[in-house]
């Protein structure tokens, strides 16, 4: 397959993604990331993980508080003992640190001996009570707290990043700023991150109705929670009154941002432009051709620095890489593998 991306940081990845025939349409893909049909299989697998999880609310800066959950391997007591390698994984928008994609790799890596911390963003998962204001995506100063917390309370030899989708996101302006914050990041990974809002916006608004009434739905009912966790200060009947993405998205700054306008808050987190040029830490973008969120061509507008490696793989939907029939994912490797090496 030829990529019209012309960047001498930018590969195309080796074709060891191989979905099976029958999951190789992108929608495909992108629906079984988070379908239930994997939840059984990921369950058992993630037995070790549930039971050595316990909940810690990270501090995020000032009275911000983020909710996590953290699950370590038991420690002998013996003092020469190492300590295992530590991974903090962030999910994507209206997701949470139960999704099935994140529960999937969360899983496959304690399983491998990592220690686990699956990080809840603000208004997600059951953390609408925490902080009175809304979540929006220019909220990366409590993320990057939250990551110093983490080094501060869970100190291991090696720790990694990892996010998917608006999750990837984050962790890619988390890394910009690792240096100047005194974050101890060993590696990141960003799955299927999200590089230009505008246009992952309008794929989702012009493409395949299904993606914007799901988004739109738990939108709303994440909205609804917060109203009810803060009855008396949070008013979300402007945002509930519209009937698609971009208009709620308006209705959001507007009301509950002090950006100008719409464009001004998606350039706000945007990765487009020289956003990237500053990492440091090595860290791998994993992206499909196919992904029917995230256009391709978005990743032809960034300038990373030579510690960012972008594999652009032929097929995957949006953080899907389903590759047979038993639902096991080949990005739940590819994070073992880097992660690991």
């Amino acid at each position: 397959m030829s990529l019209s991306i012309d960047k001498t940081s930018f590969q195309k990845a080796p074709e060891d993604f191989k979905p099976s025939w029958l999951l190789k349409n992108r929608h495909v893909q992108s629906l079984l990331a988070s379908s239930k049909l994997r939840k059984p299989k990921i369950m058992r697998r993630a037995a070790g993980l549930l039971a050595a999880q316990r909940e810690v609310l990270l501090p995020g800066g000032g009275d911000v508080r983020l909710h996590s959950l953290v699950s370590e391997h038991k420690q002998s007591g013996k003092p020469n003992e190492r300590k295992p390698s530590l991974v903090i994984l962030i999910h994507g928008w209206e997701g949470s640190a139960e999704s099935i994609y994140l529960l999937s790799a969360a899983s496959v890596l304690f399983n491998a001996g990592f220690d686990v911390v699956r990080l809840n963003m603000r208004d997600h998962g059951p953390s609408h009570h925490l902080n009175a204001e809304l979540f929006h995506g220019g909220r990366l100063d409590e993320v990057v707290h939250a990551c110093g917390a983490i080094n501060r309370e869970y100190p291991r030899k090696n720790t990694s990043l990892v996010g998917f989708s608006l999750g990837g996101n984050f962790a890619l302006r988390v890394a910009t700023k690792a240096k100047e914050n005194g974050l101890r990041l060993d590696r990141v990974v960003a799955v299927s991150p999200v590089v230009n809002p505008m246009n992952t916006m309008r794929s989702i608004e012009q493409g395949w109705a299904a993606y914007r009434k799901y988004f739109i739905k738990k939108w709303r009912t994440s909205l609804e929670k917060k109203q009810q966790a803060f009855p008396g200060s949070v008013d979300i009947s402007g945002l509930m009154q519209n009937k698609n993405l971009m208009s709620m998205t308006d209705s959001l700054i507007q009301c509950h941002t002090g950006f100008e306008s719409v464009e001004n808050y998606f350039n706000s987190y945007a990765l487009i432009g020289d956003k990237l040029a500053s990492i440091d830490v090595p860290t791998d973008i994993i992206t499909a051709a196919d992904d029917p969120v995230i256009p391709v061509v978005d990743f032809a507008l960034t300038q990373p620095s030579a510690a960012v490696q972008c594999r652009v793989l032929p097929a995957g939907g949006h953080c899907g890489f389903i590759k047979d029939l038993g639902f096991n994912s080949w990005i739940d490797e590819e994070l073992l593998r880097l992660l690991a090496g």
